[in-house]
């Protein structure tokens, strides 16, 4: 043990006083009990008595042993023990932990030990724990007595947790008795025990409760306690009171057993007073690896009727027509595989029972073969499906689709010949059956050439530098003749393949614009606009009644300024009628620094009956158009609800503040299907968020509180 003394008179006590030079003292320093690291000692004087084994310590005392230091006006440390007691402007730096006290008790080698009267500070989250007593019970817990902590720095904290006891894991949690929350030093909330989670998000502890009002829910509380007994499981178990419904209860269990196998359960269930019936939410998901080539994979997403209308929060919940809950099991194979599928959809518009059910659905692929030593390749899908639904015709499906294809490169243009066959056969139930064909058989065959030229162009002055402009055509033909039978029950979009004579083009223009100044941060933009059109050699386009060569347009328009302007359209647009059948857009601009943003979202179709397939991704039995069920009822309204459009942006107002909204407009009916404003603060060690959400028939107002330190906690 080695020891570095700065200044020191070593002066014999009244009895048993000894002064030895610096070789002896070293020696006998070895002999510190239990000690890990060399210790180093530094005070105006020093004295020690050979008898007892103490070192008596005076003026600007420095005591340390390796990331620990202690300091005081005065301090004693036994020899045998490795106990050290200081005295005076006490100070004990412990890594990133210090401790501030008039007295210090400390043993250097187990690292335990007592103050009076003192506080400690983390650095880590920045904690600020203060008690008339305080005892470190292991190297990470601390037992504090009439004590209190809070992250804030101020002499007058923002906010403040006092406490008779208080038990503090680092890392883990707090445990609290007779607990007081201050504001300002202004008591605010009493509980007799508390239990806060500390540092880590994973700490099993209770969240203090979420709190608003809602003109249509009325008064609203929610309130969780979060598990988390293993590494890999945890759980959320919630309550939601809202006074104009009930109490509902909810759960989020989630675990891991592997890297490849996760699960996550959510369930919620109410007794609606204002419904006057059960109200329940199930939502499973899962996904499983096993050997490397055996995979499970579910979502499930299953409900009452009406929950998805009545009790979730965002309008893109509230509005959604259906929702699918899907299971697959699969295995992989050099050569393809094999899966088996099921998918139950509920309908949240129309009655259910005229749905259709894919239970079940089993298939097995071949991947591109290489034909021999040829450029030509063979791929093969192939499925057995079952649909069903409680009202009209069930049907069982087989498919079988073969496809030899190769890619030829003749003088800078590549060319994909495709030839296939698809046999697809049905054996129905139900009184409709009669009507329907049983089997259908399609040969066809195609060919696409694409091709790519680009130009750069320099400027030697302006704002531009540079320019590089790419030209991509696509012209592809498809030709499939049917055999068999031409009236078929559409399950989906397989079911609508026929005879096709079909001559596409694609046309894919693509700008990169580099501006001058700025060195390797110099600002880029990139441009690409598509246009793709199809001519129906056969006119069996019909819509309206009317038979039709020429597809709609399809038009597509990318553009990024950088990193602060982005552009997003696509569009449709009837040559016969002169209007344009769909518009969607999305604009986004944002500041450099992240102050500010606003985003413009806009959605516009005129005949959801409508749909378009790029010729950019033709294949021969691929459906012309997306696939849309005979089965169900129609809504008439469904094209109106396609028309709306949206606004988001935020701002930060110095450094604390922060302004976001959100408004969500339908155009046909002209009224707003919702609106919500926040405003956010933070401070150096809480944060409060305010929001007022609009909905027709409905205004809530949702406040939450964040306490920098205690975990995700909300009032």
């Amino acid at each position: 043990m080695v020891f570095r003394l700065a200044a020191f008179v070593i002066a014999l006590s009244c009895n048993a006083g000894l002064a030895f030079g610096a070789d002896r003292l070293h020696e006998k320093m070895e002999l510190l009990a239990g000690s890990r690291a060399p210790i180093s000692i530094e005070a105006d004087v020093i004295k020690y008595d050979r008898r007892s084994g103490v070192y008596t310590l005076t003026g600007h005392v420095v005591v340390s042993q390796g990331e620990r230091t202690l300091t005081s006006d005065n301090a004693t440390l036994e020899e045998k023990t490795g106990d050290a007691k200081a005295a005076g402007s006490a100070r004990l730096v412990d890594r990133d932990n210090v401790l501030f006290a008039e007295k210090i008790e400390v043993n250097f080698n187990t690292k335990l030990g007592n103050i009076e009267e003192g506080s400690m500070f983390v650095k880590k989250e920045n904690y600020h724990i203060t008690g008339r007593s305080m005892r470190r019970v292991t190297e990470d817990e601390y037992g504090v007595v009439s004590g209190g902590m809070t992250t804030c720095d101020a002499d007058l904290p923002a906010w403040r947790v006092t406490a008779g006891e208080l038990k503090v894991r680092m890392d883990k949690d707090v445990r609290a008795r007779d607990v007081v929350i201050r504001v300002k030093g202004v008591p605010v909330f009493y509980t007799p025990y508390a239990w806060f989670p500390l540092l880590k998000p994973r700490t099993t502890g209770f969240l203090l409760p979420s709190i608003g009002y809602s003109t249509k829910e009325g008064a609203r509380l929610y309130n969780s306690f979060y598990w988390a007994p293993t590494d890999n499981f945890d759980a959320t178990l919630s309550a939601d009171y809202r006074s104009r419904r009930g109490v509902g209860i909810g759960t989020e269990l989630r675990w891991a057993y592997d890297r490849d196998t996760i699960t996550r359960l959510n369930g919620y269930y109410m007794d609606d007073r204002k419904s006057k019936r059960e109200r329940w939410n199930l939502l499973l998901n899962h996904k499983q690896t096993l050997a490397g080539d055996i995979y499970l994979k579910a979502d499930v997403r299953l409900s009452d009727h009406q929950y998805y209308r009545d009790l979730t929060e965002t309008a893109l919940d509230k509005t959604q027509r259906s929702v699918d809950s899907n299971a697959i099991a699969g295995r992989r194979w050099d050569w393809g595989g094999a899966y088996l599928f099921s998918q139950y959809t509920l309908s949240l518009d129309a009655d259910n029972d005229f749905t259709v059910q894919r239970l079940p659905e089993l298939g097995v692929n071949v991947v591109k073969m290489r034909i021999f030593n040829t450029p030509l390749y063979l791929d093969v899908d192939s499925s057995a499906s079952y649909f069903h639904r409680e009202k009209g015709v069930n049907a069982a499906r087989f498919d079988l689709y073969s496809k030899v294809s190769g890619v030829f490169n003749l003088g800078g243009v590549n060319i994909s010949p495709r030839f296939g066959y698809r046999e697809t056969g049905y054996d129905m139930r139900g009184r409709e059956r009669e009507t329907y064909d049983g089997e259908r058989g399609l040969v066809g065959f195609g060919v696409t050439a694409q091709t790519g030229f680009n130009r750069i162009y320099s400027f030697d002055s302006g704002p531009l530098a540079g320019l590089k402009h790419t030209v991509e055509p696509v012209v592809a033909y498809d030709f499939v003749q049917r055999r068999g039978g031409s009236v078929f029950p559409k399950f989906d979009g397989i079911d609508t393949l026929g005879r096709r004579n079909l001559l596409a083009g694609s046309l894919v223009n693509r700008f990169v614009v580099k501006y001058r100044g700025g060195g390797d941060k110099a600002r880029v933009d990139y441009v690409t606009i598509r246009l793709s059109m199809y001519h129906d050699l056969n006119k069996d386009n019909l819509v309206s009644g009317r038979q039709r060569s020429l597809s709609n347009l399809f038009g597509e328009v990318v553009y990024k300024a950088g990193e602060l302007f982005t552009v997003n359209n696509n569009f449709r647009f009837d040559p016969y009628e002169g209007v344009f059948m769909s518009v969607n857009t999305d604009v986004r601009v944002e500041d450099a620094k992240g102050r500010w943003h606003v985003s413009v979202g806009q959605r516009f179709s005129k005949d959801t009956k409508q749909h378009f397939m790029s010729p950019s991704r033709m294949d021969l039995f691929t459906p012309s158009a997306e696939f849309k069920s005979e089965f169900g009822k129609e809504d008439e309204n469904e094209a109106k609800r396609l028309n709306f459009l949206t606004l988001e942006g935020g701002v930060k107002v110095g450094s604390k503040v922060a302004v976001s909204g959100r408004a969500w407009y339908d155009v046909h009916n002209q009224n707003f299907r919702e609106t919500s404003v926040s405003v956010s603060y933070a401070s150096q060690c809480w944060g409060v968020t305010a929001s007022f959400t609009k909905r027709p028939g409905e205004r809530q107002v949702m406040v939450m509180v964040n306490l920098k330190g205690l975990g995700n906690v909300k009032i």
